[in-house]
């Protein structure tokens, strides 16, 4: 079972993962759990920008190193 609805996700975002204060981030390269929030391996913030969840819309609520899930195949 999937932790976020893919339907209208943009093409580009290989990954979704939530951050601690609730906001789903897409991502293009798999990101690594720092602290309270997502980076991409080498520090930066690689998210695919113009895709994002407010925490009111995103479905997952849990810890944010269980979030992390790649775009299903």
């Amino acid at each position: 079972m999937s932790k976020y609805d893919w339907t209208n996700v943009p093409d580009e975002v290989n990954w979704i993962a939530t951050d601690e204060d609730g906001w789903a981030w897409g991502w293009i390269e798999e990101p690594v759990p720092k602290g309270r929030e997502w980076l991409t391996p080498d520090g930066y913030y690689g998210i695919y920008c113009e895709f994002y969840l407010k925490p009111e819309n995103n479905p997952f609520n849990g810890d944010l190193r269980d979030s992390l899930e790649e775009r299903p195949k």
